[in-house]
């Protein structure tokens, strides 16, 4: 049986993260990054050229932020599933992401595996991981 690769776009106004990420989804046999995105717009732009099953974004960016991004994306993609990665253990900065329709939220200190439990689970169930909240 074979195993379905989950198409993975990273938004981050950060390089670091992004790059990050992308060596991590290249790790994995079920994940894969098939693009990145620096902003919000950038995240719209992307979504369209890359239709991913699934974008793992920051919360706090310079134009757009986390909220009004997941909010947009899922207006225009709605099967779409975001995870929140982020430096923010804010139960503020949670809320307002789950409350614009993601699906998770895990912290940017996260090992390899657990970010990627934490895609999948999204995916499954939209389990929300939490490392030290």
């Amino acid at each position: 049986m074979k195993t379905k690769v989950v198409r993975v776009l990273v938004v981050d106004d950060s390089i670091v993260p992004r790059t990050a990420a992308r060596a991590m989804l290249a790790s994995t046999v079920d994940l894969r990054h098939v693009g990145e995105a620096s902003s919000g717009a950038d995240a719209l732009r992307a979504m369209e050229a890359t239709r991913p099953d699934l974008v793992l974004m920051d919360v706090h960016m310079p134009d757009m932020d986390g909220p009004a991004t997941a909010k947009a994306l899922l207006a225009r993609y709605p099967g779409t599933k975001i995870v929140a990665w982020t430096v923010s253990d804010s139960s503020d900065d949670l809320l307002r992401m789950m409350q614009a329709g993601c699906s998770g939220y895990v912290l940017k200190d996260a090992g390899p595996a657990e970010l990627r439990r934490a895609l999948l689970s999204a995916l499954k169930i939209g389990l929300i991981t939490l490392s030290d909240l």
